[in-house]
């Protein structure tokens, strides 16, 4: 499995080549940076373009869409891992992790999580990992990560070009 980046068509990224395109303050408290992270990839994962959009807002919430263009069916391979004391709940297609007194809600504008998707990766110490997999014909996956006591309500565009978090707009 690959980490913190997709495998793209059944490669994990296995190259430390990024390139970082920016990096920027949008606002007071939210930050944002864009990464290609094309050249990371063997080229056997018939992959065209990866550009990975991170923003940071406040201390609760983090967004990430990639853009992926690929060869033929694109198909991109996400591992998310959660820490082995921590207990994990699925909702309307939405992930919850808990430890402690804190609640991150995930979800991905592109499916619906559900206990289907965790899973105790090879190797691993015990914690488990959501593994989802997801056609990436739409050419845009979405993440949205949020420290909060209640699920939080997205609304993405059809276009995938932005998406709408705690009365914030994310867009590329």
């Amino acid at each position: 499995m690959a980490h913190n980046a997709p495998q793209i068509n059944g490669h994990a990224p296995s190259q430390k080549r990024p390139r970082r395109i920016a990096m920027d303050q949008i606002s007071p408290g939210v930050h944002h940076a864009t990464i290609d992270l094309t050249n990371c990839y063997h080229a056997g994962a018939s992959l065209n373009k990866l550009v990975r959009h991170v923003w940071l807002s406040g201390k609760n919430l983090v967004v990430v869409a990639d853009q992926i263009e690929a060869g033929s069916a694109p198909q991109a391979t996400y591992c998310w891992h959660g820490d082995p004391a921590a207990s994990w709940w699925f909702d309307g297609g939405w992930g919850l992790i808990a430890l402690g007194d804190a609640r991150l809600w995930f979800t991905c504008n592109q499916g619906r999580l559900s206990g289907e998707n965790l899973q105790q990766l090879p190797g691993s110490r015990g914690h488990l990992s959501l593994v989802y997999e997801i056609d990436t014909a739409a050419g845009v996956v979405w993440w949205v990560f949020a420290l909060a006591t209640d699920r939080p309500d997205i609304q993405p565009d059809r276009e995938a070009r932005q998406i709408r978090v705690f009365e914030q707009t994310f867009r590329l």
